[in-house]
């Protein structure tokens, strides 16, 4: 059984642990990615960028709680910490969203 003290925090070292859990139990993002319809690579980004859908595939494989397993993700009663965004966000040109390019 899989104790919370048992996860690492750090998400890379996080990581690394949900891969060597998943070798045990003879499984991998791809194969995870194969039952839930994406790829590997979208199942791995869980790890790093919050995504509901692959955090639950990935705890479900590993039989652990999803809060358990993103804990920084989740409030004290258990309820989801809406991901927030800022609202300086920019385009590939350096603009702002909704602006239009200006030439000279």
């Amino acid at each position: 059984m899989k104790t919370v003290n048992d996860i690492p925090t750090d998400p890379r070292a996080r990581c690394a642990w949900v891969v060597y859990q998943l070798n045990l139990i003879n499984s991998s993002f791809a194969a995870i990615g194969r039952l839930t319809g994406v790829s590997g690579q979208t199942v791995r980004g869980a790890l790093f960028q919050p995504s509901l859908r692959q955090e639950m595939a990935i705890a479900d494989t590993l039989g652990i709680a999803v809060e358990t397993l993103f804990p920084e993700r989740y409030d004290a009663r258990g309820n989801r910490i809406p991901l927030v965004r800022s609202d300086k966000a920019t385009n590939w040109a350096g603009q702002r969203h909704g602006q239009k390019r200006r030439f000279a």
